[in-house]
């Protein structure tokens, strides 16, 4: 600024003098910042600088954690004082979380999901939210988040893949007889599972009584669990056999029956190998020789009574599963042939009394109800019996 002293009568200017005037900007590079980032400010040319911080420099590096107002006084070679303001605004950086460890069995998937952010960076590049891993090994996922500030946040999940274990040990198979009594299936491993397919289903914790009423082989399964990682399943092969019953057979006639259902009831197929001439129950008969279509007779049934001629001695062997526990005996009035359902030998006085028989013989000897000098006492498996009705 400058003062103009005029002459009153020749109004021109004879001399001037100067008054001190100045001025300040202050600025910065970046008004807005993230919280633990830092801006510098700077302001105009002058001889001496004073902050509101306490700089004394034209420009200066700041880290606010909170917003703030910075005021510059500058100082010009001729004194003059000039003041400027500039406001940084510190954001708010945002929390990012990638969620707690993950932990999947080797071969599996797991699915990773990150919050707090607008756009995400993981550390295998993926750029979504969400995402499917299947990592051979554990591993951690590291990722970025920004916020619409654009400032960032950092976050890491730990996944730990742990190693499928070995199929439970085993023995297999197990053998059982139909008439045995089966107990629970057992297998080395931890957590045991046990299933009926070899894959799918539901598994339970408590070992099975295999069912062995059928002759045949069944396949069980069985897995363990470590780690929360479910093994391959074991296969555990449950075989149940038939039993064989013996029966001794003469030359010339005999009495006999059989406790068992045949696998193979054929009356060719059973007496394969032996003399065999005849066979003949209350109402049907087989004869060697004869014509198929002439023989009434052509298989054994369990719980019957049979007649049998043999050309020569010989053991009759018959292969199956026991006769049923409870037995009705059908009788007709007058004299019938019955055989012994039992598996093992019982009392006729247990079955027969003199309401329902009045004597029972065979090539033994007989039996009659409340009789004193009986030379039959028991129901023998493999005999036969005439009963009086």
């Amino acid at each position: 600024m400058y003062v103009i002293i005029k002459n009153n009568t020749s109004r021109f200017v004879t001399s001037a003098c100067y008054l001190p005037q100045c001025s300040a900007t202050a600025s910065t590079l970046n008004s807005s910042i993230c919280k633990g980032k830092s801006t510098t400010l700077s302001v105009t040319t002058g001889t001496s600088y004073a902050w509101s911080n306490g700089a004394t420099t034209a420009s200066l590096i700041v880290s606010p954690t909170a917003t703030t107002t910075y005021i510059a006084s500058v100082t010009n070679g001729s004194g003059c004082v000039a003041t400027s303001a500039v406001t940084v605004t510190v954001n708010a950086l945002p929390t990012i979380s990638a969620g707690s460890t993950v932990s999947i069995c080797k071969g599996k998937t797991a699915s990773l999901t990150v919050t707090g952010g607008s756009t995400y960076l993981w550390s295998n590049s993926i750029t979504t939210a969400t995402q499917t891993i299947t990592p051979t090994a554990s591993t951690s996922f590291y990722v970025t988040g920004t916020n619409t500030n654009g400032c960032s946040g950092t976050s890491s999940v730990a996944v730990t893949v742990n190693t499928i274990p070995l199929a439970p040990t085993v023995i297999s198979p197990v053998m059982y007889s139909i008439t045995a009594t089966a107990t629970a299936l057992t297998a080395t491993g931890s957590n045991l599972l046990w299933y009926t397919l070899a894959t799918g289903g539901t598994g339970i914790s408590i070992a099975p009584i295999p069912s062995i009423t059928t002759i045949g082989s069944t396949n069980h399964y069985v897995s363990q669990t470590v780690t929360n990682c479910e093994s391959p399943r074991a296969t555990i092969v449950v075989t149940v056999t038939a039993i064989i019953q013996t029966i001794a057979l003469n030359a010339g006639w005999n009495l006999i029956s059989t406790n068992l259902y045949p696998t193979d009831s054929s009356i060719t197929t059973l007496f394969t190998g032996l003399q065999v001439q005849e066979i003949k129950t209350a109402s049907s008969f087989w004869e060697k020789g004869q014509s198929a279509a002439l023989n009434s007779l052509t298989t054994l049934q369990a719980g019957s009574g049979y007649l049998i001629k043999m050309n020569a001695s010989g053991t009759l062997s018959v292969t199956g599963s026991p006769f049923i526990a409870s037995y009705s005996l059908p009788l007709k009035k007058g004299w019938n042939m019955v055989g012994c359902p039992f598996q093992t030998t019982k009392l006729l006085s247990a079955t027969f009394n003199s309401t329902n028989c009045s004597i029972i013989k065979n090539f033994d000897g007989f039996w009659i109800p409340n009789g004193t000098v009986n030379s039959l006492s028991n129901s023998v498996p493999g005999k036969g019996y005439f009963i009086n009705y």
